[in-house]
Parts: structure tokens; C-alpha cells; sequence
């Protein structure tokens, strides 16, 4: 007896207005120039009326008040860990900084409330706020180290299994209370000897790579994670002209590469120094170089990107009015409504070097409706046995997205990406 299958499946189908208006465009507020003078910034954070600097060559942890742009106080340090992942905030609302293989944990007002010293894992350490139950520590050689954020014990430490061989530019991003993704530079170029490597990892006793993405000639991996989407890039070594940014979708047991962007065009050089997500809208912090030379000897700008889930280009904002402005941590206040771009000023290419805070006002983003109709009324039949048919109206054009899935929720297959 020949037994027939039947499938049943589920489809939604989601109807994203293409614009429901046009989005006002930031504006440049105000532009200071900082009481003191670094050669690098690694990090910030936004907390009320204050922000928080964690600087380099020399190292520091400054507090400035945003309104008079004073510094409250300062304290040195050694070293920052992972460039862009040194300085966040933590649930209670205090600070946690990586100190190279110590993690410290202050008050507002710059009191140690506690400090762990993870040199036994590792001497370069990154770290990670995504949770709220632990802080996500990332070392050199794929060391991943949680700490309670209450008193800085080790909740446990696992070496990844395929990470990369790296002293800096690596971090960790806590997807739930298992599920990790580790960003790390690695040494499997194929002209440079260099690489960029995205690793999924589920952590039970031991950890477990669930699925790697790698890409060749790419160096200083940046990247942030928005549900079930991994936003991963870096910067291109042969030639040297931009950042490739890469949106991934979790697949699961695998991954699905949705789109490929190069950032601010093939003719302009763009390097991403920091990805924030406001409202599951991207924002980029980009080097623009300007002129004809690659390495920025004819100077260079900030400039902010915006890109929505789509990846379509939302706003630009660029500042050249300065013919050295090199654009090295940015942070958003406590409600979004604006962004604070901390600064290198080089007057020449060589230095010597100011330190400039910018201050940007951001529109409020703007939300796309999700049409999500009856199934009846697009599939029919359903349950079907070899064929079925999916009609849909769009009274206006706008992007569409039709996906399968199975019982479990899991995605199946994309109909239309569009």
C-alpha cells in the first residue's frame, strides 16, 4: 500500500512599507574640543548627563560632564582589552572596564566595587553586556569567561574549540544564557594571512561549535547581534578601500547569508569603527577617507551611517570640516534621542593630536508596519499533497518577505526575499 503524504505548512508573509514618510535627517548640534589629549579611544558609554572614556597611549578612564564638557575625574589604567568592547554598563547602573587581564567593576562616581583577575585565562580580555545574568568576558587564544555582575565571581570558563589566534580585535555576544557568538581575527587569509571569523557556540559542560562563517583578507572584526540576525564585518586588506558588512540570518544548525553591503559605496573608502542598534536600526561609525590616497594622508571625516533591516541606507551624516577627524568611539544617551562621537583632530597627518566630542541629534526611528494576513487567504490548498498556491495583493510597492516553516518553527525555505 502506497501511503500518501500530506505537508502542512505555515507561511507568513510580511508586507514592509517601502517609506511611510521621509525620516528627518540628523543634525550636528555641537562641536567641543575635550580638556585633555590622547592618541586613542577605545570605548564609551552614556549614562544621564555624564560620559564615560576609556582612552589609550596613555590609558584612562575619564568621566566629562556633557553639559559644560569638564572632566569629573580621571583614572589610569593599563591596558583596554579588545579595542571597542573595554567599557559598559552593568544592570545596577555602574560601569565594568577591562584593565588587559583585569576586569574592574566602578560606581558613577569612580569607586572599585570589585575586580577579577583573569590572567590565568588569558592576558587581553574583551567584554560583553548583552545579558543581564552574567557579563561575557572573550580573551586572546578564544578564552570565554562569564562573571556575576554583583561580585565578580567566575560563573565558569570554557577555551572554544575553533577560535581564532589573536591578541586584540575579538569579543563575545551573549545570544541567550547558552548560545554565544565569538568574533575573532584569524591568521587563514589567502593573500594577507589574515581573516575574519564569526563562530557560533552553545555552551552546556563543554562548549560546542554550532556553526562558523570566515572570511579571508579581512581584518578588525566588528559586529552586533539583533535577535536572530548577526550583523559581521571588516576591513578589506587587498585592495584596502572599505568595510564589507555582512547580515546573517541564524539558521539554527546553520546560517544564512542575506546580504552583502559595501559600506558608503566601491568609490569610497569607509572604515566602521563601531555598530549600534537603535530601534533594530544599524548605526555606523565610519572612518570616510578623503582624496585619492588609501591610508588617509589626504585627510579624512566622521561620517554616520544609518541602515534599516533591510539594509537600505537610511541617513548620512558627514562632518569635513576638520581635515583630520578620525571618529573612535560613539555612545547613545540613556533615550536614543542622541549620539556622542568621541574624536581624534590632527591638525597634519603626523599629529599631534585633540581630542573633539560631537554631539548629534537623531529622529526617531521609524517603525515599519508587519502585514501578516489569514494563511487561508494566500495558500490554498493547505494541508496539500504535491502542489499548493500562494496568492498576494500589494496595493503599493514595498518590500516582501514570504518564508516556510515546519512545525517546530524553524525556517524551511524563503520564497521570496525581496
Amino acid at each position: 500500500m502506497k501511503r500518501s503524504h500530506y505537508l502542512f505548512i505555515t507561511i507568513w508573509l510580511m508586507a514592509m512599507a517601502a517609506l511611510l514618510g521621509a525620516q528627518e535627517t540628523p543634525q550636528i548640534v555641537d562641536v567641543d574640543q575635550l580638556p585633555f589629549s590622547v592618541g586613542d579611544v577605545s570605548d564609551a558609554v552614556v549614562m544621564g548627563n555624564f560620559c564615560y572614556i576609556n582612552t589609550c597611549l596613555p590609558f584612562y578612564l575619564v568621566k566629562i560632564d556633557l553639559l559644560t564638557k569638564e572632566v569629573i575625574w580621571q583614572q589610569p589604567n593599563s591596558y583596554t582589552g579588545s579595542p571597542g568592547y573595554s567599557l559598559v554598563k552593568t544592570p545596577d547602573g555602574n560601569l565594568c572596564y577591562s584593565d588587559g587581564s583585569e576586569i574592574v567593576k566602578i560606581t558613577p562616581n569612580g569607586d572599585i566595587c570589585w575586580s577579577r583577575d583573569l590572567s590565568s585565562y588569558s592576558s587581553c580580555i574583551s567584554i560583553s553586556n548583552t545579558s543581564n545574568n552574567f557579563l561575557t568576558c572573550y580573551g586572546n587564544y578564544s578564552n570565554l569567561i562569564l562573571l556575576n555582575y554583583e561580585n565578580g565571581a567566575i560563573l565558569g570558563n570554557w577555551a572554544i574549540p575553533t577560535g581564532g589566534n589573536h591578541y586584540s580585535y575579538h569579543f563575545a555576544i551573549a545570544s541567550s544564557d547558552s548560545i554565544f557568538y565569538c568574533f575573532d581575527n584569524t591568521s587563514h587569509g589567502t593573500t594577507s594571512n589574515t581573516a575574519i571569523k564569526l563562530t557560533k557556540v552553545q555552551i552546556n559542560t563543554a562548549a560546542e561549535v554550532i556553526w562558523s562563517f570566515e572570511v579571508p583578507d579581512l581584518l578588525q572584526p566588528v559586529g552586533l547581534v539583533d535577535d536572530n540576525i548577526i550583523y559581521f564585518g571588516g576591513q578589506q586588506l587587498d585592495p584596502w578601500t572599505n568595510t564589507l558588512l555582512y547580515k546573517i540570518e541564524d539558521m539554527g544548525d546553520n546560517y544564512q547569508l542575506v546580504s552583502t553591503t559595501d559600506i558608503a559605496g566601491p568609490d569610497t573608502t569607509a572604515h566602521v569603527h563601531h555598530l549600534l542598534l537603535n530601534n533594530h536600526e544599524l548605526l555606523l561609525s565610519c572612518l570616510i577617507v578623503l582624496g585619492d590616497d588609501p591610508n588617509g594622508q589626504d585627510g579624512s571625516a566622521l561620517s554616520m551611517f544609518c541602515y534599516n533591516q533591510n539594509m537600505n541606507l537610511v541617513w548620512q551624516i558627514s562632518q569635513n570640516i576638520l581635515p583630520f577627524f578620525v571618529t573612535q568611539a560613539v555612545a547613545l544617551s540613556d533615550d536614543a534621542a542622541k549620539l556622542y562621537a568621541i574624536s581624534i583632530y590632527r591638525q597634519t597627518y603626523s599629529g599631534p593630536d585633540t581630542n573633539w566630542l560631537t554631539e548629534i541629534s537623531l529622529p526617531t526611528p521609524v517603525t515599519d508596519p508587519v502585514l501578516t494576513p489569514n494563511i487561508n487567504d494566500v495558500c490554498y490548498p493547505n494541508p496539500f499533497r504535491n502542489s499548493t498556491t500562494i496568492k498576494f495583493e500589494m496595493n503599493s510597492p514595498a518590500s516582501t518577505s514570504i518564508a516556510v516553516y515546519n512545525i517546530k518553527g524553524q525556517v524551511v525555505r524563503h520564497l521570496v526575499q525581496s
